[in-house]
């Protein structure tokens, strides 16, 4: 019996909920909720973030306040006054403050003095139930840096996303 036939469509809104999960389902101050209707909103489903109040206004200055996905709008509810979109490395920082899927955050100065910043997240695979027919099991598969990337798709040139080289971890053994 082939695998094909437990596959169901998977709306592009719930694939990005699910990369939001994933980005904070190791981080113990943040709770994502489900994806549900959200006719009172105007919206048809809202993603609600809850979190402690530093690491909320944080998160209110980096994440996108909708996302759209053809006639779809998905809301981000994070908190009542959303701020203007401000990335900032110590927004990054505070946001992603005890998540055990963010390693460090970097910042090196190049040869003219420009900083960079870098999220360097845990060299790991995140897997989800998404009717991917290209996968034997319906699966997405990707990095985190991937996941951020789309999340965080307005930080630009402020911050950059990567995976935490492998040898690393060899060399703490």
């Amino acid at each position: 019996m082939s695998n094909i036939s437990k596959f169901a469509l998977q709306s592009p809104w719930v694939t990005y909920w699910n990369k939001i999960k994933a980005l904070f389902e190791l981080d113990d101050q943040v709770e994502v909720s489900d994806i549900f209707p959200g006719a009172e909103t105007g919206y048809e489903f809202t993603i609600m973030v809850l979190d402690n109040h530093e690491k909320w206004v944080a998160l209110t200055q980096i994440m996108p306040a909708h996302m759209q996905f053809g006639n779809v709008s998905v809301k981000i509810n994070i908190s009542e006054n959303m701020a203007d979109d401000h990335y900032t490395v110590e927004a990054f920082k505070k946001a992603f403050e005890g998540n055990r899927r963010v390693r460090d955050i970097k910042e090196i100065i190049d040869q003219a003095g420009c900083a960079h910043n870098f999220i360097r997240f845990e060299p790991e695979v995140i897997q989800f139930y998404n009717d991917d027919l290209r996968d034997y099991n319906g699966n997405w598969s990707g990095l985190l840096q991937d996941i951020a990337r789309e999340v965080f798709e307005d930080a630009g040139m402020e911050i950059n996303f990567c995976t935490a080289d492998l040898r690393e971890n060899k060399a703490e053994e």
